[in-house]
C-alpha cells in the first residue's frame, strides 16, 4: 500500500510543479509582449551566453571540504568568463 501512495504523491507533485510552471510562462509571456527584445549586436556573428547550474555554494559549510569547493568553483567560472568573453548581444530599440 505504500508503495502506491509514493508512487500517487510524486505523480501529484510533478503535476502541480507543471501546471504552475505553465502558469508562470504564460505570465511571462505575456508580459513580454511589447518589450525589447535581444539580437546580435552589430558587426558582431553571433553571441555567447554562459551558464553555471546546479551549484552547490554553501554545501557542507562546517568542513574544509565545502568551503575549499566553493572557491574552486568561483575560480573555474572567472576562468570561464574571463577565456569566453560571453556577450555581444544588445536590446532592440
Amino acid at each position: 500500500m505504500g508503495c502506491h501512495r509514493t508512487w500517487f504523491l510524486q505523480l501529484l507533485a510533478v503535476f502541480l510543479l507543471w501546471s504552475s510552471t505553465s502558469a508562470v510562462c504564460r505570465k511571462n509571456m505575456a508580459r513580454a509582449q511589447g518589450k525589447k527584445a535581444l539580437r546580435v549586436a552589430a558587426g558582431k556573428p553571433s553571441f555567447k551566453i554562459a551558464i553555471f547550474a546546479d551549484l552547490h555554494f554553501g554545501e557542507n559549510a562546517w568542513t574544509d571540504w565545502g568551503p575549499l569547493q566553493d572557491v574552486l568553483s568561483t575560480g573555474l567560472m572567472s576562468s570561464v568568463l574571463e577565456e569566453q568573453k560571453p556577450g555581444g548581444y544588445c536590446a532592440e530599440s
